[in-house]
């Protein structure tokens, strides 16, 4: 990519590089952004988007950084204190994966900035009191090999534009907490048991909103417009008692249940009949 860097930053760069550091904005899925600068001060930077002027506070320090041109992928890695934004739940969670990133340098002073990344944050983990991000840029995704693995299980996801299915989420409000994988809802209508098997829990408010959707285990019904569930695994940290979130079904992914559950086996994507690798590597036994 071309990195088009302004004549007064690009003079004082080629001057005094010491005096120059960098800036990261995140940009979350729902739209919150913040950012970060490596340099000791606040520094306010306008990456001209339309919307105005972004504060930067200090703390981040760039681990590693890989600038490529042409088809190979770019990244870096940024590591930065956990806040009030950036918080462990939040980072844990998922609610900063996929979000957009923007790596510039600038300099105290001098107007400008010269663009190094722009990306989104496909690694993300905390260590002690500290966030560490990765962020790739577009090329990273020619760096994958894509192809489609013949399985007897649907390759779909339920509600997709393949599978067709319209996978309508419920909305619920937590009315009961046991731990982070165990809570009671209230919604409207009626769901029997099993229903929400493989499905998602997704939060629309309250400490876990903007996390990533989490599998459900174990639905169970308690009649007209109540129920209880076990999650496949625990939330960063268990919601609270009128926390909102969006039920989703889900699909054990067989043609049975295509057929059976859903009246969508036109829609199934998987070969049930061809031999899977066990069938393949199986040893034979002389008669």
């Amino acid at each position: 990519m071309t990195r088009v860097i302004p004549a007064p930053l690009l003079a004082h760069l080629q001057g005094s590089p010491a005096f120059a550091g960098e800036c990261l904005i995140l940009e979350a899925r729902d739209g919150t952004r913040v950012g970060f600068t490596t340099l000791d001060e606040p520094f306010d930077l306008d990456l001209e988007l339309g919307d105005g002027v972004e504060s930067c506070a200090g703390g981040i320090e760039i681990g590693s950084l890989t600038l490529s041109v042409g088809l190979t992928a770019s990244f870096a890695e940024v590591s930065g204190p956990l806040g009030p934004v950036l918080t462990r739940e939040a980072v844990e969670g998922g609610r900063w994966a996929g979000a957009r990133a923007w790596l510039v340098r600038v300099s105290p002073g001098i107007a400008g900035y010269a663009p190094l990344l722009y990306g989104k944050v496909a690694e993300y983990r905390t260590e002690g009191p500290r966030f560490f991000l990765e962020i790739r840029n577009q090329a990273a995704l020619l760096q994958q090999v894509l192809g489609r693995v013949i399985s007897p299980y649907c390759s779909a996801d339920l509600g997709d534009s393949r599978c067709t299915f319209s996978n309508t989420a419920v909305a619920a409000t937590v009315t009961a907490v046991t731990d982070a994988m165990r809570f009671s809802l209230s919604f409207s209508g009626t769901y029997a048991n099993d229903y929400f098997n493989y499905g998602t829990v997704e939060f629309t408010s309250g400490d876990l909103l903007g996390t990533l959707p989490v599998e459900l285990f174990d639905w169970v019904s308690g009649g007209a417009g109540v129920g209880s569930l076990v999650l496949l695994e625990p939330l960063v940290e268990a919601p609270q008692i009128g926390d909102t979130l969006n039920l989703k079904r889900g699909c054990p992914k067989t043609r049975d249940a295509c057929r059976d559950l859903f009246s969508n086996v036109l829609n199934f994507r998987g070969e049930p009949e061809v031999p899977g690798s066990n069938q393949v590597l199986k040893a034979q036994i002389p008669e």
